[in-house]
Formats: structure tokens, C-alpha cells, sequence
């Protein structure tokens, strides 16, 4: 059997700690404590091992090949559904586990929580019984730990986890996986662009305050000054001169600068407030194509390997007895770190 890697073990460990000490007067008598017990798990378990280190505050000319990533498609899912037939086949060939023997389990955020939670629960029943008096957290935690990590170690390293959105996915590579960000999204028809993911919440949860101190910290470690671009309407509309490519995909991830908020204030404040000071931070002026823009900074000393893009994008439903997916009523702000654009699609 291969040696466990450090980090899942660590993961394994602090979230088995942070579970057992919920059980009352150290009694596990209820199924209730017990289902209490298997979500602090399972929170602690991704928080340390998934979505460990999941805001990127360091700036690097290359994408890494694990952690947080962001996949724009051309086309939303109300139109089509192959761009993620397509994309499942891709990130079969292409997310694969560090020796490159096995590909990755691919699960969404919320099935991965319940089978963590299954196999805690499990665990748990094989270390000990219901009627039994834990008179030791540090003692039930190693038995649970050993015992999770005898069973569920090589299942639990190579999950991936892929949520998907209207027309977007997110995807979160752990450490003992590694992901071809270039080959996928080159080898793609129905890719438009990816990157790492620097920040994904619902719109009206935004935390602009966090998300300004993020930004921030990462244009402290850029060696260069970098593009920051939102896909606005008032700085994309004007120079749209295919409006057909656009329609019922990227058209609906657009913001609007005067009317999406992060808490108190409008995107436009906001950019004010994140160029104000900051010299690293570049963001186009919406007076030209933003190509040309693009290309201008660049010429100036703007880093070309990388930029950073904000944009909204609404939570996917599907509607079984229709058999298509709509927009759900969920809508999210995103912001990724491009490093690669398919100049070469489908559409």
C-alpha cells in the first residue's frame, strides 16, 4: 500500500479532533449527536484538504496544476448541454493523480459532503458503539483516524470536485491530483477561457472588504503591474461587433457596473477603490476595444502572462420532466485569474 500523503492525513486528523469533542458529556448516545458530528467533519475535512488555501494570494506567472480553477464556457446550458460532455471527457484524460496512473472521481460539492459524511458515520460505528462512553477525544480521534484513513485514503485523495454553473464550472484539484489547465481548455470547442479561481460567492453575500484586502495582498507579491478587467457592459458593449457570439452565453455573465453591489457600494466604487493607491492594478478605461487597451498596458509594462476578470454567473436547475436545465435563482460574483483564452473554438 503507497504511503498516505502528509496532507490528507493532517486533514483526516484535524477534522476528526474537531468532531469528537461535539459529542455531550462525551456520550454518543443519539443518532442526532452522531449526524452533528459527521457535518463538523465533513466542513473541517473540505476546508482543509479541498478548498485548502482556495483564494490565491500570491501572484505566479503560471497556473498551478492543483487547487481552485474556473472554466468560462461560449455557450450557457440552455442552449447546450456538450460543452460538459466534452469537459468530463477532458478532465478524465487530463486530472489525473500525481504519477499519472488514475484519473479523478468527480463529484459536486454537495454529493462529496454526503458520502464524507456516510464514511465518517461508518467509522465511527466500526470504532466504537452507540453505548459506549468516550472517556478520551485524543484516543477516538486516532481510532478514527487510523480508521478512515485504513479504508477511505486512496478514495478520499482522488476526488475531484466539479460544480458546475449556467456557464461556468468550478473545479477543485487536491494535492495529490494534477490538472493540464492548457491542454483542456486548448483541446476544447466550447471553452472560451480558464484560470484560477480567486473568489466565488453569492452576489448578494459579496464581501467587498474581503475580497478588496485578497486583491490587494496578491498585487503586493506581483512583480509587474497586471490588467484587472471587468466584463462589464459599459466597457464591452460598445465595441461588440458579433453580437450572435455572445448571445445565451457570455452575454449573461456580463456585469453592470452601476447596478451589481458588493454590499453597500456599486462595482464601479468598487473599482475606484481598488485602483486608488495601487499602482500594480490596471484596469482598462472602456474607451477603445479592449484588446487594444490590452495591448497597450502590456506595451507598458503590464504582465501578458495573466489577467484578472470579474464576472457573474446564475446557479444551474434542471428541469427533469422537460429534460433541459434553466437559470436558477441563485447569482454569483466571480473573479478568476485568466491564463488562458481559446483563440480557437467552435463557435
Amino acid at each position: 500500500m503507497p504511503k498516505p500523503h502528509s496532507a490528507l492525513l493532517s486533514a483526516v486528523t484535524t477534522a476528526c479532533r474537531e468532531a469528537v469533542t461535539t459529542f455531550t458529556n462525551k456520550s454518543i448516545d443519539s443518532a442526532s449527536q452522531i449526524a452533528y458530528a459527521s457535518q463538523i467533519f465533513s466542513q473541517n475535512f473540505l476546508r482543509d484538504w479541498i478548498f485548502q488555501d482556495s483564494i490565491p494570494e500570491t501572484c505566479s506567472l503560471t497556473p498551478p496544476s492543483n487547487g481552485p480553477f474556473l472554466f468560462l464556457f461560449l455557450k450557457n446550458a440552455t442552449v447546450t448541454n456538450l460543452q460538459f460532455v466534452e469537459f468530463n471527457a477532458l478532465l478524465t484524460s487530463y486530472c489525473r493523480s500525481k504519477d499519472d496512473t488514475l484519473p479523478g472521481t468527480f463529484l459536486t460539492t454537495d454529493h462529496f459532503k454526503s458520502i464524507i459524511n456516510d464514511v465518517f458515520q461508518t467509522a465511527l460505528y466500526d470504532v466504537t458503539s452507540l453505548e459506549a462512553i468516550v472517556t478520551d477525544d485524543d484516543s477516538l480521534a486516532i481510532r478514527l483516524t487510523n480508521r478512515l484513513m485504513q479504508l477511505y485514503a486512496d478514495m478520499l485523495s482522488h476526488v475531484v470536485i466539479v460544480d458546475l454553473y449556467l456557464t461556468s464550472a468550478s473545479v477543485y484539484v487536491p494535492p495529490t491530483m494534477h490538472l493540464d489547465i492548457y491542454k483542456i481548455t486548448k483541446l476544447s470547442g466550447y471553452i472560451h477561457s480558464a484560470g484560477v479561481q480567486m473568489y466565488v460567492r453569492e452576489a448578494s453575500k459579496a464581501d467587498v472588504y474581503d475580497l478588496r484586502s485578497k486583491i490587494n495582498k496578491f498585487a503586493e507579491s506581483a512583480s509587474t503591474p497586471f490588467t484587472l478587467v471587468p466584463y462589464a457592459k459599459e466597457y464591452f458593449l460598445p465595441f461588440e461587433s458579433g453580437a450572435h457570439s455572445t448571445r445565451n452565453g457570455l452575454d449573461g455573465v456580463m456585469l453592470q457596473g452601476s447596478k451589481h453591489h458588493l454590499r453597500d457600494i456599486n462595482l464601479s466604487q468598487f473599482l475606484g477603490l481598488l485602483a486608488k493607491g495601487n499602482e500594480k492594478i490596471l484596469i482598462p478605461p472602456g474607451l477603445n476595444p479592449y484588446n487594444q487597451e490590452r495591448v497597450q498596458q502590456v506595451d507598458s509594462g503590464a504582465c501578458q502572462n495573466f489577467s484578472i476578470w470579474f464576472i457573474t454567473d446564475r446557479e444551474m436547475e434542471y428541469i427533469s420532466n422537460k429534460r433541459r436545465c434553466v437559470a436558477g435563482e441563485r447569482n454569483y460574483f466571480i473573479v478568476y485569474i485568466q491564463y488562458v483564452f481559446n483563440d480557437n473554438p467552435l463557435a
